[in-house]
């Protein structure tokens, strides 16, 4: 991926400041603040030169998407052009922002005749392998290499808010979720 940053166009629809409700270590303005360097550290660690993204923080309400999807959608409508390889969230994953961003990127993406590829992240929370909820018969398997999982690992462990116990409440990430993000491969649906 080295040198095809400009090709890269990513969003960050929240800072994910509500990820530790109660929480005296992590609190919302420190999460605000934490978790953007926490992503710019994983990508990092995957390779890419972030200072050459083209990454855009929409800011939204952590757990408050779902109000201003349609906002989204439109602010999305502007920047998708047809062909264009979409990542987003899986609808279904189970998360109220990760699902109102998939519905909103795949409206997007269908009325500007863009790819969409949609990638389960919260479902590991609670998806198992024969879980009647998730599609499997229409998900794709991206095999990973080793090489490339221990980038994926070394990138998932930059989110120490997220990985780490904060003295009152459990890692965000457990050890399962952890281990279910960690396979050998990338589940997608087309």
């Amino acid at each position: 991926m080295k040198g095809r940053e400009a090709d890269v166009l990513m969003i960050a629809v929240t800072d994910g400041e509500g990820s530790h409700p109660g929480s005296r270590q992590w609190t919302a303005s420190r999460l605000r603040r934490q978790r953007p360097s926490e992503s710019a550290l994983a990508l990092e660690r995957l390779g890419l030169d972030v200072s050459a993204l083209n990454w855009q923080r929409l800011r939204l309400p952590d757990s408050g998407v779902e109000a201003q999807e349609a906002a989204l959608f439109e602010r999305l409508l502007a920047l998708l052009r047809p062909n264009d390889r979409v990542v987003c969230t899986w609808q279904s994953d189970g998360h109220c922002d990760h699902e109102a961003t998939g519905r909103a990127t795949a409206r997007a993406a269908s009325t500007n005749n863009a790819c969409l590829i949609e990638v389960p992240v919260w479902a590991w929370h609670w998806a198992r392998p024969d879980d009647p909820r998730v599609p499997w018969a229409s998900a794709h398997k991206l095999l990973l290499d080793s090489q490339v999982l221990a980038s994926k690992r070394y990138a998932i462990a930059a989110h120490i808010s997220q990985v780490s116990a904060d003295g009152q409440h459990a890692a965000v990430l457990s050890p399962d979720t952890l281990e279910r993000l960690l396979q050998p491969f990338e589940l997608v649906f087309l």
